[in-house]
């Protein structure tokens, strides 16, 4: 047992912490004005001791996270037997989700 040992990998963690709606196009909400939510994900990467090292956050749609879930499928087949939230389940622009 010699001193090869090689650092562990950080730990990842990602947490949706709020959403936002955001309007583009037209102004006043006329009918060339799009919204959508914006969902707020933290994600963190800890040391093998659990301490923080790095924080950062981004902003991604829905849409993001479903063609997440499709490449993930696709890759390891054995997750996509795990359900994916409808986006009627977060409604389009509410910050709550729908039972």
């Amino acid at each position: 047992m010699g001193g090869d040992h090689q650092p562990l990998p950080p730990i990842l963690s990602a947490e949706v912490n709020g959403c936002r709606t955001v309007r583009e196009g037209g102004s006043g909400g006329g009918p060339t004005s799009k919204s959508y939510a914006v969902y707020h994900v933290l994600v963190r990467s800890r040391d093998a001791r659990g301490q923080v090292e790095e924080q950062k956050s981004v902003y991604r749609r829905y849409s993001d996270f479903y063609a997440l879930h499709e490449r993930i499928s696709a890759a390891f087949p054995d997750l996509a037997k795990l359900p994916f939230p409808a986006k009627r389940a977060f409604g389009n622009l509410g910050n709550q989700v729908k039972a």
